[in-house]
């Protein structure tokens, strides 16, 4: 390429950056949506734990057995819930970096995160290499 072409490129060349572009709004939207679905998906999951934790509440007429049946039911739904809840917030922060314009950048290293990472995982906020040292790190730390 001439540095003609460098500092002056033809039509051509130009549409073919503003279809990249799109691409990458497209992509962009994408994960937004899934993101928003998903954040929807646990906002009623939420509601669904919270009432059903409230429908096994201890009862006189209940005998031993099903209290512990209670008890263990409700500390699951409520376990759940703290998972979802972590989910949630990492949602929370993908929606703001996208925001931002800073999604799909590993908090850490700055680099971007993989597509395909970012496919199964809309929320993530490190890249892969990051997310293990991380994992590595809080393990050791659990020692």
């Amino acid at each position: 390429m001439s540095r003609y072409t460098e500092l002056f490129p033809s039509r051509r060349e130009e549409n073919t950056i503003n279809e990249e572009r799109k691409m990458t709004k497209k992509k962009l939207e994408e994960l937004k949506k899934m993101l928003l679905q998903k954040r929807e998906e646990i906002l009623r999951n939420l509601a669904v734990s919270e009432d059903s934790g409230k429908e096994t509440d201890y009862d006189s007429t209940q005998d031993q057995a099903d209290k512990a049946l209670s008890a263990y039911t409700k500390e699951f739904f409520y376990s759940l819930t703290d998972t979802e809840r972590e989910t949630l917030n990492l949602i929370e922060g993908a929606l703001k970096r996208i925001e931002k314009g800073k999604y799909g950048f590993c908090l850490i290293c700055g680099s971007e995160i993989g597509e395909k990472r970012l496919t199964s995982i809309p929320w993530a906020k490190y890249c892969k290499e990051c997310q293990e040292k991380t994992e590595k790190e809080k393990a050791l730390k659990s020692f």
